[in-house]
């Protein structure tokens, strides 16, 4: 153990940890300004894929959410209850298995998101205020290179 903490940590793996340290304080600094919108980032998360084109049909699966996003679908069902208690989504039983179901977005949805989505692009644009226009360009292209890399 001691000769683990004695060595010094190359810069890649100084990067890495900065990655992960950075994510948590960005996560959670989003998710205290979303919660004055009474949301949270990943409840928005599932809202703000009704804005993708390739989801054009305005219907997901539960399983599309969980794999788009990366959580589990526990995590999924948890939020998608949230979101249809607040009237934001519903969900449409396909078939006679309950399990089958697609979501929708709401009306009240809808203008829910035309509300907090523009917040929400304003407190990601305020993560690099510190930055200058290129600086923050450099950044976009090493960043976007390394989300490239995994997938």
């Amino acid at each position: 153990m001691q000769k683990l903490l004695s060595a010094a940590p190359s810069s890649r793996t100084k990067v890495g940890e900065l990655l992960l340290w950075l994510s948590d304080d960005v996560i959670e600094i989003t998710n205290e300004e979303l919660n004055k919108k009474n949301i949270s980032i990943s409840k928005l998360g599932i809202l703000v894929l009704f804005l993708r084109k390739d989801f054009s049909e305005n219907s997901l699966s539960p399983s599309a959410i969980a794999k788009r996003l990366r959580i589990t679908r526990a995590s999924v069902t948890n939020h998608l209850n949230w979101l249809e208690h607040q009237g934001y989504i519903q969900r449409r039983k396909l078939g006679k298995d309950q399990r089958n179901v697609d979501v929708q977005i709401t009306e009240k949805g809808k203008t829910f998101l035309d509300e907090v989505y523009p917040f929400f692009l304003d407190v990601c644009a305020d993560f690099s205020k510190a930055l200058t226009d290129e600086e923050v360009a450099v950044m976009l292209k090493l960043l976007s290179k390394i989300h490239d890399s995994i997938g």
